[in-house]
């Protein structure tokens, strides 16, 4: 136990957070008196903010309580990849649940996807956000198994995607499926969130 908690302290400090350390992101006072809100939303990540927002710009007052730093956990630590395509996902959910609830998945991921561009587009975020495909590449044979049947899975889908066996990366691959388009952005803002006018102190009681 004492050797994997001196592995895991070396791990900490040597991971370091791009996102966190690259942007300057809203701070508040400690919440000290009671307030009112419709709505009490806990934890101040992607979700909690993005629940916020929504509430807040249907004319609900809302209060988003973080214990530490907006953006500080997961949400701070992201890969900042927006897409569909998480693994080899769309052969498992057909197996497990059927065509009909896998296409479902599929339209839900779509859906956010794009919407997610439209915000930034509306907001004029300055995240340099991006349209490229996703790549899901096997280095082994049994990996490349996996990939012809996600290939299989897309047709059934009507998922656009393609299947090649190389890639402009300096990977030794054995085969790779890239879906059409996937989202990515290369800095964090949230700060438009919390400009909505309808808030009070931006939204957030911290």
């Amino acid at each position: 136990m004492k050797n994997h908690q001196l592995d895991y302290d070396f791990l900490s400090e040597k991971t370091n957070s791009y996102w966190l350390k690259s942007v300057h992101l809203p701070s508040f006072d400690p919440l000290n008196r009671s307030a009112d809100a419709d709505v009490a939303i806990v934890g101040g990540g992607i979700t909690g903010i993005t629940a916020a927002y929504l509430l807040a710009k249907e004319g609900l007052k809302v209060a988003l309580i973080e214990a530490d730093r907006l953006a500080g956990g997961t949400t701070g630590h992201t890969t900042a990849k927006i897409t569909s395509q998480h693994g080899f996902i769309y052969d498992e959910l057909i197996a497990h649940f059927g065509l009909e609830k896998a296409a479902l998945h599929y339209q839900a991921n779509q859906e956010a996807l794009k919407w997610i561009g439209q915000l930034v587009k509306e907001h004029d975020i300055p995240c340099e956000y991006q349209e490229l495909p996703a790549v899901l590449y096997a280095v082994t044979e049994k990996e490349a198994k996996k990939i012809d049947k996600e290939a299989k899975a897309y047709d059934k889908l009507g998922i656009q995607g393609t299947v090649t066996t190389s890639l402009e990366l300096p990977l030794a691959i054995k085969k790779c499926a890239c879906d059409a388009a996937s989202g990515r952005v290369s800095s964090f803002d949230v700060s438009p969130f919390f400009n909505c006018g309808n808030c009070e102190n931006g939204g957030v009681h911290l």
